[in-house]
């Protein structure tokens, strides 16, 4: 798919906390956009409000938060199949009273995330992943992924006085295809 395909289908279901359609929304063969590896068996998948997000470019904005864990949020979002790739960005901003400890949590088993962090100021350097793996996104950007739905944090430093950061999210699934709703808590 593409960031111009205007094909997608969206639902208002979620918003209520309403899934019980997921699964019978579900259709073979379309495209929603999701994912560049052509397979033609993209998922179209009720819920997934925030397409097209499926490049470190194109990812959805989550606006900027400080590095006090308080103010995080969480959001709610399908993963329409192994084609879907699902891309957030916020700006971490530091007030200096609290410690920049990008965190993700996912609440659906089956699922990988991964936190990838730029430094506003200087050289990123990501120290260690707690409950996660090094990893690095197609783009460069260092960090940490994990298929676990245990809190993962990126321990990350900045070469420069402040640990303002860009941080971008990814969640897709490494192996199922199907419709799987998820629940990502985040904070800086």
């Amino acid at each position: 798919g593409d960031a111009s395909d205007s094909s997608m289908a969206t639902d208002t279901g979620l918003a209520t906390g309403d899934d019980s359609g997921i699964d019978a929304a579900m259709e073979t063969g379309g495209d929603d956009g999701g994912g560049d590896d052509g397979d033609g068996g993209s998922l179209v998948c009720s819920g997934d409000m925030y397409e097209p997000n499926d490049t470190e470019v194109t990812a959805y904005p989550l606006g900027s938060i400080d590095e006090c864990d308080t103010s995080g949020s969480t959001l709610t979002a399908v993963s329409s199949g192994t084609a879907d790739v699902d891309w957030y960005e916020y700006s971490g901003t530091s007030t200096l009273t609290c410690t920049a400890d990008p965190t993700a949590t996912i609440d659906a088993a089956g699922l990988e995330v991964c936190i990838f962090v730029i430094c506003a100021e200087g050289t990123t350097t990501i120290a260690s992943c707690t409950n996660g793996s090094p990893s690095m996104s197609a783009a460069g950007t260092p960090g940490c992924c994990t298929t676990s739905t245990t809190s993962m944090t990126a321990q990350m430093a900045c070469s420069s006085t402040t640990n303002a950061a860009n941080v971008y999210m990814r969640v897709q699934q490494p192996s199922s295809n199907m419709c799987v709703p998820y629940d990502l808590a985040y904070h800086f």
